[in-house]
């Protein structure tokens, strides 16, 4: 977490390392409301549609900056990048071998790519319709599409 020198948050990260066995899910979405599962389902179809681990068969963990945030009057002040730089520091003491990022933001995108993420999977949020041709999730220009970053270490 980043805070100013008046106690204010600034900006926040959250991580958690994530194993090669670590993702699996046993399909059973009915204890989550309705939008809840959505949600939850399109980020496990995307994260297995993504297949780090496949795709790096040499990574076994992973530090995944599962949600980056920085408080709209910091934003633009290099608040997401100390806090990548921050994870990607501690990924590395921990041993993982690449950090990991999913954006559903255009702005956290372009930060993580500033770091030197690499995109290795993307979804158009226009494309990811439910059964009745209906457009999941409706998002306002510049959030596009959801990216799938990845940086080895």
């Amino acid at each position: 977490m980043a805070v100013s020198q008046n106690g204010e948050v600034m900006g926040g990260i959250i991580c958690n390392i994530t194993g090669r066995t670590d993702i699996q899910y046993d399909g059973n979405f009915d204890k989550y409301s309705e939008l809840n599962a959505k949600v939850v389902i399109f980020l496990y179809k995307t994260k297995l549609q993504s297949n780090v681990f496949g795709q790096y068969p040499s990574v076994d963990h992973i530090l995944d900056m599962n949600i980056i945030a920085v408080n709209r009057p910091y934003r633009g002040n290099g608040i997401c990048k100390s806090l990548v730089k921050k994870s990607k520091e501690l990924a590395i003491e921990l041993g993982c071998q690449m950090i990991y990022a999913e954006c559903s933001s255009n702005y956290t995108a372009k930060a993580v790519e500033n770091f030197g993420l690499k995109c290795i999977h993307s979804v158009n949020y226009a494309d990811y319709i439910d059964e009745k041709g209906n457009v999941m999730f409706k998002t306002q220009s510049p959030h596009e599409s959801f990216k799938v970053y990845a940086l080895l270490l």
